[in-house]
């Protein structure tokens, strides 16, 4: 028995080495969460900036530790993704997609005016997809006593050798081979025809304002036909072109080099949603979710062309919840709520919620709450501030994710090059955070690029329509009031005796309405 617990010992021993090895040996990336470029064509610079500072230079990823992936022959492969919220923000997801094709999902039992067909969502990840591959630029460097090893003829993706040491990617998914001591950076760029008025004419694109990603894997494959991809890291990304005064007026530039954004507040459509109540312990939280449209005509300049439309909005309110006594309503709480819609975008927005004490409510009482929609900067500035406090109360920060859920949080991605349908990088279904969220919290995730951000939103001089008829900042553009009781049964809780009223200067007013059926996503099978 005692030989047998030595050689036991000696055994275990042994694995450990084996996997302690494996993790040393296995391809390392680290990183940054979130980068952020602006482009400048009145300076003619490309702008790396944190949510605080702007930066001296790009900041860089770091690929280490390689031995087991030369030796098992494996490739390195970048993936730049162009972020896809389809018709809502609950789920954040990114496309590898060169056309946008996509499932066929509409919005019905809704109130817009023009309800987004598949074909004109997939134009405008195109579009995105367009801007990437023309003027973002990925540069690798290997830092290793050996050169460079890039494969040649690779679908997805153009290649321009710096040196022995450097090549410059374009595209959507580009491969490298890593040898046993390599030490590589990763970092982006901007062409410098996107520099320029002049170049950006040249090369046709549109100016604006989105997320993205930027992933590592190990691959089995430098085709694009992969069978096994691991991810190793990634960062979010978002990208803009500071505002073209031929085609966008811009916000105030305060006369330094920074991101600088419209001043126009441009929104077709606000509606409600569904109102949702959710039993949470000793809380009832209430969430009230909009309906947008964010899309509307661009103005073109040689080639160029761009709208306040097509730069990301918050659409934020303050919701203030009071309660019918003696004939007179009086306030029991107020909060600021909402989300971010994406430029030339319709879909259904999910703000974080509100949750109440149980015990404000009763049977057979009336209710409401007002929805008013102000000053798009101020607003945004409260809700900053209340999502801040929620997530460090929490103890969890939206991009503080553990090593399982960074390294796991893409399916594998198959057959990139046949076919048109491409896969969506998905990092919420496989996704670990350090620390639970709930689902109202998942709609808090595509907040990453916004939060805390000192340069956006700007301040905004006008809102406006998307017929472009406007109105000054500052004065209150748009309020819905819903009416409502509480309703407990069985310990469950439900909103009943809604009502719906709306005053907006875009001139659809009504009062006191029923509903039968409220905005759903339908998706063809």
């Amino acid at each position: 028995m005692l030989i047998f617990g030595e050689e036991m010992k000696k055994l275990l021993i042994t694995l450990f080495m084996l996997v302690a090895t494996g993790n040393v040996l296995a391809c390392e990336a680290f990183a940054p969460e979130q980068m952020n470029i602006a482009i400048s064509s009145e300076y003619e610079q490309e702008i790396f900036y944190t949510s605080e500072k702007i930066l001296s230079s790009a900041a860089y990823s770091s690929i280490t530790n390689c031995k087991l992936t030369a030796a098992k022959r494996r490739f390195i492969m970048l993936a730049l993704g162009v972020e896809d919220l389809v018709l809502n923000n609950k789920n954040k997801t990114y496309s590898l997609s060169e056309n946008g094709i996509r499932r066929q999902c509409s919005i019905i039992n809704s109130d817009l005016s023009d309800p987004i067909s598949a074909a004109d969502q997939g134009e405008e990840i195109a579009l995105k997809r367009e801007f990437l591959n023309k003027c973002i630029v990925v540069k690798v460097t290997e830092l290793g006593p050996t050169g460079l090893q890039i494969p040649e003829d690779q679908v997805g993706c153009e290649i321009t050798r710096i040196s022995e040491n450097a090549a410059d990617f374009t595209g959507r998914f580009c491969y490298f081979k890593p040898g046993f001591n390599s030490n590589i950076s990763v970092e982006l760029g901007v062409n410098q025809k996107c520099k320029t008025v002049e170049g950006l004419k040249e090369l046709g694109v549109t100016a604006k304002d989105f997320n993205g990603i930027l992933n590592i894997y190990t691959s089995d494959s430098s085709t694009g036909n992969n069978s096994d991809l691991v991810a190793i890291g990634g960062s979010e990304l978002r990208i803009s072109v500071n505002p073209i005064a031929e085609v966008v007026k811009p916000a105030d530039d305060f006369g330094v080099l920074r991101p600088v954004f419209p001043s126009e507040f441009r929104v077709k459509e606000i509606h409600l949603a569904k109102p949702e109540i959710r039993s949470r312990g000793r809380l009832l939280e209430f969430k009230f979710p909009t309906v947008v449209d964010t899309r509307c005509e661009r103005k073109c300049s040689g080639g160029l062309c761009s709208s306040p439309c097509d730069y990301a909005l918050p659409i934020v309110a303050e919701h203030t919840l009071e309660v019918l006594e003696n004939g007179k309503w009086e306030f029991l709480t107020s909060w600021f709520d909402g989300a971010i819609a994406p430029g030339q975008w319709q879909g259904i927005l999910y703000g974080g919620g509100r949750q109440v004490e149980k015990g404000v409510f009763e049977n057979g009482v009336k209710y409401r709450v007002r929805i008013e929609f102000r000053e798009p900067n101020f607003d945004f500035k409260y809700f900053d501030g209340d999502v801040t406090r929620r997530i460090f109360l929490r103890n969890n920060n939206l991009g503080g994710l553990s090593s399982r859920g960074r390294i796991g949080f893409i399916p594998l991605i198959q057959p990139i090059v046949n076919g048109d349908l491409m896969p969506m990088i998905d990092i919420i279904g496989q996704l670990d955070f350090d620390g639970s969220l709930d689902g109202v919290d998942r709609s808090l995730r595509t907040l990453q690029s916004y939060l805390n951000n000192k340069y956006w939103p700007p301040i905004y001089e006008n809102i406006c329509d998307g017929r472009g008829t406007c109105v000054e900042n500052g004065f209150k553009f748009l309020e819905y009031t819903v009416n409502f009781s509480v309703k407990e049964e069985d310990r469950k809780f439900t909103m009943e005796d809604l009502t719906f009223s709306k005053k907006s200067f875009y001139g659809d007013d009504y009062s006191n309405r029923t509903l039968e059926a409220y905005p759903t996503i339908k998706c063809e099978r």
